[in-house]
């Protein structure tokens, strides 16, 4: 599981908190694990708690296909594009595009 925080006004319950939630002396409100309902949610908008971090399952990354020279360069372009326009040429955009290509030596 990761975790996420989420403003308390986005909550509509059935969420589960990923960590304790802890009143202004530090003492624990509510424990990790616990399930987040209307009314305790309700309850931590009265104390002034804004922000709960809560659990989300884990997303598998989708796996990422070789980016294509077209589409790096062009990358490129845009992220140094002022220094094309003055004509300052900065080294580093030469090296960026072997390296996102998998040529970098």
């Amino acid at each position: 599981m990761s975790k996420i925080a989420v403003g308390i006004d986005e909550l509509a319950g059935g969420g589960v908190l990923a960590d304790p939630v802890c009143g202004p002396q530090g003492q624990v409100l509510l424990a990790a694990g616990t399930a987040l309902t209307e009314r305790i949610i309700e309850s931590l908008r009265r104390l002034g708690i804004r922000t709960l971090m809560i659990e989300t399952p884990a997303v598998a990354e989708a796996p990422r296909s070789a980016p294509d020279a077209q589409h790096v360069h062009a990358r490129v372009r845009v992220l140094f594009r002022h220094a094309i326009r003055t004509g300052v040429v900065n080294p580093l955009m030469h090296f960026i595009p072997p390296y996102r290509l998998g040529d970098a030596p």
